[in-house]
């Protein structure tokens, strides 16, 4: 998020049944974060244009973990998300929807693109 040229993430958690609320607001790791994906306490978050993935604190926003995704060279993440210890990240054209690709949340090693039907 980007409030008059400083980069932000909020972050938004259940405080009552049906009800949401700000819990904190954090510095963002990066310029450009194009997405955000929670698992079991980890926040991730990906950068647009510098391509970097960045595992996040949640309490203080500091970087417990980061690196640089091998596609992140040649295209642009559009997408994040996370699941069974995998981060996956969407390259490509935002409107045209793009091929994601999986890489390990523990090393950063690339496990390949996700296969569809």
């Amino acid at each position: 998020m980007r409030i008059h040229g400083v980069c932000a993430v909020l972050l938004i958690l259940p405080v009552a049944a049906g009800a949401a609320g700000i819990v904190s607001t954090i510095n963002a790791p990066d310029n450009d974060i194009i997405g955000l994906a929670w698992q079991e306490g980890h926040l991730w978050a990906v950068d647009r244009m510098s391509g970097w993935a960045y595992e996040l604190d949640p309490g203080d926003g500091s970087v417990l973990f980061s690196f640089y995704p091998e596609y992140s060279a040649t295209y642009n993440p559009y997408g994040l998300a996370c699941g069974n210890d995998t981060l996956f990240i969407n390259y490509g054209k935002a409107v045209a929807g793009g091929v994601p690709r999986m890489y390990d949340t523990t090393t950063g090693d690339y496990l390949g693109m996700v296969q569809f039907c």
